[in-house]
């Protein structure tokens, strides 16, 4: 008698068990999806502001020969 009480205790924990497994997974896809969406914005703005630093060392570099070829014709 003892058994089958016991077996469906064992079962109906396994099943409760099961169900939080499956709560953790879709809680982990959905934080996963919620990371690589993020990673991917931050390579987008890694991108962006490496494109906006060259732009700038640029725009120094021309600042600064300007600069000095000034100076240099007050000279």
């Amino acid at each position: 008698e003892h058994a089958p009480t016991t077996l469906t205790g064992k079962v109906n924990q396994l099943e409760v068990i099961l169900r939080q497994l499956q709560t953790d997974l879709r809680k982990e896809k959905q934080d996963k999806a919620v990371l690589q969406a993020e990673v991917q914005h931050l390579r987008q703005d890694n991108m962006r502001l490496q494109e906006e630093s060259q732009t700038a060392a640029a725009q120094l570099r021309k600042f600064t020969e300007w600069f000095f070829n000034t100076i240099d014709k007050k000279s």
